[in-house]
């Protein structure tokens, strides 16, 4: 008898595991957001010593992310930012900036930040993600940290769903072959090469979702 019930539990147990492995894996799906260029700016801050030199924005931001609330890992993020929408408040340093001498955006005319990796910032689990990527400017690709606030999905009233995220870091301008005193050689303007950078994003889902295991 009991030798009978043992073959019949290890024949159910086969059974089970059969069509465990036969079921078909399931697959997160995660929305796919197009930023909103007209609501996200990338903005910046340069320093003269301890003081502040210049504060600027970017406008024009576009890209997408896939985001996933449930599943964090696999998020990504591809935003590219035009160069010659660059405001400091001063029309003629924001063309000294754009032509040749700076950025030189007739030749390399966007900034794209490429990102693969999210990850909690500290074990408090505070809100705050950090998320690693490829920072391309002025033709140099360099990888960075961005430390963001857990993204934020919204609706309004009218049943429109948004995502709203924030993020900043801090790139070397000296990294990215980029030189502010080729626009002042006699050395009267002088700024750090640390930068302080903002994102402010704002998206609405876009076409289609993208699938993870």
């Amino acid at each position: 008898v009991i030798e009978g019930f043992l073959i019949k539990w290890l024949l159910l147990l086969l059974s089970f595991l059969c069509a465990l492995l036969a079921s078909p894996p399931v697959i997160a799906r995660a929305t796919v957001w197009k930023i909103d260029p007209a609501k996200s700016t990338v903005s910046f801050v340069v320093f003269r010593g301890a003081r502040v030199g210049a504060r600027g924005t970017f406008k024009n931001v576009t890209g997408n992310i896939i985001f996933d609330p449930n599943s964090i890992a696999f998020a990504k993020v591809d935003a590219s930012i035009p160069i010659d929408t660059i405001e400091t408040g001063i029309g003629a340093r924001d063309a000294d900036l754009i032509g040749p001498k700076y950025f030189n955006a007739g030749r390399f005319s966007t900034a794209v930040f490429t990102a693969q990796k999210l990850r909690v910032a500290n074990a408090a689990n505070d809100g705050k993600y950090v998320v690693t990527g490829l920072f391309k400017l002025h033709g140099v690709s360099r990888a960075i940290d961005l430390l963001m606030t857990k993204p934020t999905i919204i609706s309004s009233a009218n049943g429109r769903t948004r995502l709203v995220a924030a993020a900043a870091t801090t790139i070397d301008q000296s990294d990215y072959g980029l030189n502010f005193d080729l626009l002042h050689p006699d050395g009267f303007v002088r700024i750090n090469n640390k930068i302080d950078i903002k994102i402010n994003v704002e998206a609405g889902p876009g076409s289609g979702r993208s699938q993870h295991h």
